[in-house]
């Protein structure tokens, strides 16, 4: 099934194509706006595969729409509607690259046309270029394997900065720059696929349009992808001349990969961003901070990305210094699913000594104890609020009764530190989605409000704040900025007599018309409907 965004300022228009759309089951309509503006951030999140839109429009025109896509989302395909007096907006929308042209009045048939045909076009491309990178990649696989392993041995901090410059020119590399940022996404297989040349390849040719076009985007960056010494990880060297750009660029290569992975049959399970540092010499703490970022980002569940400047400096400079011994060590940036490997290790020790389990398992819970009270210590925690069992008396003394008792203690203690530690990582990005969620709130009648806006009132890049809002609400800006507005909806439905098609506008929404269908594919009932029950 192929999603469909549409956008025309009016109104009946945007009835009939909902209502033809419905009709056919290749397409699925994920979205509608009646300008380019308003357009523009729902498509960021939104990703549709074709783009339907008109050209005369206030506010941005669909040609000036078509160009930004075109350059954020180079895979999106579109079809212009215009007039018959439009040619010389026709010869510029072809420039542009769009993929059809429909004149008004035109019929179901004539759209269905269109898009059948496109869908099929798409269809080709997709197994051209797997055909295309499959051909490259079998003729550049060696010089793609030795390139790779010389930036990851170069990250890694195997080659000096001198070696790694020198030898970038037999690689065609060109890698001054006045920023460099590192990022690594860990990827699974939704169907038990390999992870293959081909689809390395085809990524980096994504990524290579995306940022080194004629007419590229407004980051001024390019990104080096390439796979690291583990299969399951891509790594990407983001060059930008601008921290702002180098935040920019970073978010957006990696929403392109993600978008690219899913239709490939993978998904990242995991992304982290390290800092983004002005020397080459630094390139390597880039790295191994985007690998602590990661490590953290795994610890918190599938799907999630964590950049090292969320993390709170203090918090993870304090977690990165903390020595003390290889049990801090092994606790300080353990996963939640590795608390029982660390439990088995203890009781390993008890079982090499059965017949002095009272000493050995007293020995072993004071050791974890001080371990973990040293790293809530160290992070502006006390122990007895994080876990207060630990200051009864009879703590140790039930933990050595036996070692079932000695297992349920150590998970216990174990699973505390864990929470209160990942609290204390990830409080940034609750401040920030409590300061967006609370703007949102206050301002979703504002028909103006758009990702854009609310990033920058929390002020980090609209990539950057469409990554962080998803994987922590579980929903995207969008989404809930749209239940947010029909929970005002039904407020109104059932407090007021105000006509539906006024509780449109109060509730942010610029067209009844498109008022009821979001209602009612929300709530199950149409306005009146739900006013009735």
């Amino acid at each position: 099934m192929y999603k469909v965004f549409f956008v025309d300022d009016e109104i009946i228009v945007r009835d009939g194509i909902r209502s033809c759309l419905a009709e056919n089951e290749r397409i699925l309509l994920t979205g509608e706006a009646q300008d380019g503006e308003l357009a523009l951030s729902m498509i960021h999140e939104i990703k549709p595969d074709i783009l339907i839109t008109d050209i005369k429009m206030p506010f941005m025109n669909g040609l000036e729409l078509s160009r930004i896509v075109k350059k954020i989302q180079p895979w999106v395909k579109i079809i212009i509607l215009s007039g018959h007096d439009e040619f010389e907006y026709a010869k510029e929308a072809i420039s542009i690259g769009i993929e059809d042209y429909l004149l008004k009045p035109f019929t179901q048939d004539d759209l269905f046309e269109s898009l059948n045909k496109i869908a099929l076009r798409i269809e080709e491309e997709n197994k051209k270029a797997l055909d295309i990178a499959r051909l490259k990649a079998q003729v550049e696989s060696n010089t793609e394997i030795i390139k790779d392993r010389f930036l990851s041995d170069f990250v890694l901090g195997s080659i000096s900065p001198k070696d790694f410059m020198q030898q970038a020119e037999n690689f065609s590399l060109k890698c001054i720059s006045r920023f460099y940022t590192m990022c690594i996404l860990k990827i699974t297989s939704k169907e038990s696929k390999q992870f293959s040349a081909e689809i390395l390849f085809s990524l980096k040719t994504m990524l290579k349009s995306l940022f080194e076009q004629e007419e590229s985007t407004d980051i001024d960056a390019k990104v080096l992808l390439f796979s690291a010494a583990t299969k399951d990880r891509l790594c990407l060297m983001v060059l930008s001349s601008t921290e702002k750009d180098a935040d920019e660029a970073s978010f957006a290569a990696i929403d392109a990969l993600k978008h690219k992975l899913l239709k490939s049959g993978f998904e990242s399970c995991g992304i982290g961003i390290g800092t983004t540092v002005d020397r080459l010499a630094q390139v390597p703490k880039s790295f191994s901070d985007a690998e602590k970022a990661l490590h953290v980002a795994l610890q918190n569940g599938s799907s999630r990305l964590i950049s090292a400047d969320d993390l709170q400096s203090e918090t993870a400079e304090t977690l990165l210094n903390l020595g003390g011994g290889q049990l801090v060590d092994m606790i300080k940036y353990a996963l939640v699913e590795e608390i029982d490997q660390i439990i088995n290790q203890q009781v390993e020790m008890i079982d090499k000594n059965p017949f002095q389990f009272t000493i050995v398992g007293s020995y072993l819970i004071i050791e974890l104890i001080t371990a973990c009270s040293r790293i809530i210590e160290q992070l502006g925690g006390n122990v007895s609020d994080v876990c207060p069992e630990v200051l009864n008396n009879k703590f140790v003394a039930v933990a050595i009764s036996s070692v079932d008792s000695f297992m349920q203690s150590a998970r216990l203690l174990l699973s505390k530190v864990l929470e209160y530690r990942d609290n204390k990582m990830n409080s940034r990005y609750g401040s920030m989605i409590l300061k967006a969620k609370k703007y949102i709130d206050e301002n979703h009648s504002n028909q103006d409000i758009c990702l854009r806006s609310v990033a920058d009132e929390v002020a980090v890049s609209p990539n950057h704040f469409s990554a962080v809002f998803s994987q922590e609400c579980g929903q995207s800006f969008i989404e809930y900025l749209t239940s947010v507005r029909i929970e005002h909806a039904k407020k109104l439905l059932n407090e007021t007599d105000m006509r539906s098609s006024d509780i449109a506008y109060e509730v942010g929404f610029n067209d009844p018309h498109y008022f009821s269908f979001i209602f009612k594919k929300n709530t199950g009932f149409s306005p009146k409907e739900f006013r009735q029950s």
